[in-house]
C-alpha cells in the first residue's frame, strides 16, 4: 500500500512538472509569434512608407503645364499632404 501511494505521489508530481514545462513552452511560443507579428507590422509600415514615397517622387516629376487650375490645385494639395506625411518634421505649422 506505501509503495501504491509512494507511486502515485511520484506521477502526480511528475504530472505538474509537465504540465508546468508545457505551460512555459505555450508561454515561449507565444511571445515569440509576438515578436513575429511586431517584427511584420514594422516591416508592412515601412514598406507602406517607400510606397508612399515612390508615389510622391512621381508627383513631383508631372508636367502640370497643361492642368487646369482646379487640377494643379488637387496636385497640390496631394503634393503637401504626403509632404506632411512623410516629411512630419519639415512641416512650418509645427514651428513655435
Amino acid at each position: 500500500m506505501y509503495l501504491e501511494l509512494t507511486l502515485l505521489l511520484q506521477i502526480k508530481t511528475l504530472m505538474k512538472l509537465r504540465k508546468s514545462e508545457a505551460i512555459e513552452k505555450i508561454a515561449e511560443a507565444t511571445s515569440e509569434h509576438a515578436k513575429a507579428i511586431a517584427e511584420e507590422n514594422a516591416a508592412n509600415k515601412e514598406r507602406a512608407k517607400a510606397d508612399k514615397l515612390d508615389k510622391y517622387l512621381k508627383l513631383l516629376t508631372i508636367d502640370t503645364s497643361t492642368f487646369n487650375d482646379d487640377q494643379k490645385a488637387r496636385h497640390e494639395r496631394v503634393l503637401n499632404r504626403l509632404t506632411k506625411q512623410l516629411f512630419p518634421e519639415d512641416d512650418p505649422e509645427d514651428d513655435p
